[in-house]
């Protein structure tokens, strides 16, 4: 018979987790932010999501004076567009994805629509969109295309 944890020691691991998938997220933000038309960065931020409360936030990249730093809570509204959100849809679905990702660690890229990070609607190079991908993959978020198209082909996303 193995160690019983009690459910607090679970609870806490699966906040850990949770927390070690932000961390993916964000390298692939800033991964993005670094490469072609630089989404989620602006002059010296680079957006991020954070858990706070064991809900996802995410902390917009763009400071003005007539605009703060925004803070965007994604536990809060599944549908509908975001109060406050101004990159359009095709990110905004994109950071969703992330949120499923984190809030479950399962394959969640594209669940909302526009591709996700295969989209080719970006205005990327494909040299660009292949180094984000590749780095994905890395992280454990993407899986490899090969693996992607052969899961669909078969029904299994």
């Amino acid at each position: 018979m193995g160690i019983v944890l009690p459910e607090v020691c679970i609870e806490r691991q699966k906040q850990f987790d949770k927390e070690a998938r932000v961390k993916i997220v964000n390298q692939i933000i800033a991964e993005i932010a670094s490469r072609g038309r630089r989404f989620f960065h602006n002059k010296d931020q680079v957006a991020y999501l954070f858990l706070r409360n064991n809900k996802i936030w995410y902390k917009c990249e763009w400071v003005s004076d007539h605009r703060p730093v925004e803070e965007i809570c994604f536990s809060v509204k599944k549908n509908g567009r975001m109060a406050n959100w101004f990159h359009g849809g095709t990110l905004e679905s994109l950071i969703r994805d992330f949120c499923d990702f984190v809030r479950t660690g399962e394959y969640s890229n594209h669940n909302q629509g526009y591709g996700g990070l295969y989209c080719q609607h970006w205005g990327y190079s494909a040299e660009d969109m292949r180094a984000i991908q590749e780095k994905a993959v890395e992280l454990g978020y993407l899986r490899s295309p090969t693996t992607d198209k052969a899961d669909k082909q078969q029904g299994n996303v």
